[in-house]
């Protein structure tokens, strides 16, 4: 699983979000919207107004510092490698 947070510089919520990500060892992208146009391009089709802008999967994204989906996306991380480790194990 690729995580990507789409930031801009000088931007609380997305220092926050990558704070959040990093200290439950949660692996992620960053990409600076100020300097690539595509992506400001791709997260405004998405409907997305303001940053950050976190992309788990095709389904799931959000916008904003959000603590509780960042907590229960590193359960279900956690979670996924405890079960793939219990089925390397037989």
């Amino acid at each position: 699983m690729t995580i990507t947070i789409y930031t801009k510089p000088d931007c609380g919520p997305c220092l926050a979000t990558k704070h959040a990500l990093a200290a439950r060892g949660i692996p992620f992208n960053t990409v600076d919207l100020t300097a690539d146009p595509e992506a400001l391009a791709r997260v405004t089709r998405m409907g997305y107004r303001s940053a950050p802008v976190v992309i788990v999967s095709e389904s799931e994204h959000w916008s904003g510092f959000d603590l509780a989906r960042i907590t229960d996306l590193a359960e279900r991380m956690i979670y996924a490698g405890a079960t793939q480790d219990e089925g390397n194990d037989a």
